[in-house]
């Protein structure tokens, strides 16, 4: 499986950190994008979705890094990849 990395500055600790997407990628995916799964998508708790999905953490501090920010706030690394909130 082929992953896409960007930067995005974790929003407990603040530092710089490694977030990554993949093909067929959806919010709060809920199936495990298992072949070469990078160390820091794991399956996470969220409070803005309610529930558990695969969703990238915080290289540092471990901390989630929702897919809400990643995904569909304008300044998100991924902003733009026709996902949206209602998908």
């Amino acid at each position: 499986m082929t992953y896409e990395a960007a930067k995005a500055k974790c929003w407990k600790c603040g530092l710089e950190t490694v977030v990554y997407t993949w093909p067929d990628h959806s919010l709060f995916p809920e199936i495990s994008p298992e072949k070469g799964r990078p160390e820091t998508v794991r399956w996470m708790w969220s409070h803005t979705a309610g529930s558990r999905y695969w969703a990238n953490s915080c290289q540092h501090c471990g901390v989630i890094q929702g897919d809400f920010y990643l995904y569909c706030e304008p300044d998100g690394p991924f902003a733009g990849r026709g996902l949206d909130f209602e998908d």
